[in-house]
């Protein structure tokens, strides 16, 4: 696992919580759009936020080499999907207790999972490169 440096290291992943909390609250407002086409009711608001989120944990856990930051975008937006999905005061609620809803968090929880767990290529692991073939002089001479 590579070492963020210091204090930018640090704020580097305090973002990545942020950047997750910040889709998570914007996931619970969009996960219900949907869209008519004819007859048809199509969702797409659910799916482009999974996918979203997918992109973000693999993304960032590339980009900077830890699976920590792919984890902290995914733990920002469990907690902020987690927090929207309770009653409020008022009675009010963003993400209703039904079946799509329970399918979102848990399809969010098990891509995040996913995104995250699987191995980040490796510089060791990619095929060395030939070393250019040098011949000797033959020995008598």
């Amino acid at each position: 696992m590579t070492r963020l440096p210091g204090w930018r290291g640090r704020l580097a992943l305090v973002a990545l919580l942020v950047g997750g909390l910040a889709l998570g609250a914007t996931g619970a407002v969009v996960a219900a759009g949907t869209s008519r086409v004819g007859s048809v009711t199509v969702p797409w608001g659910a799916p482009v936020v999974l996918a979203t989120l997918g992109v973000l944990v693999r993304g960032v856990s590339w980009w900077l080499g830890t699976r920590l930051a792919g984890l902290l975008v995914a733990l920002g937006w469990l907690l902020a999907s987690l927090a929207l999905a309770t009653t409020g005061p008022g009675g009010d609620v963003l993400l209703p207790d039904d079946w799509g809803v329970r399918a979102y968090l848990l399809g969010g929880v098990a891509l995040a999972a996913l995104a995250s767990v699987v191995p980040l290529p490796d510089e060791a692991a990619a095929p060395a490169t030939p070393e250019p073939a040098t011949e000797e002089p033959p020995a008598g001479r």
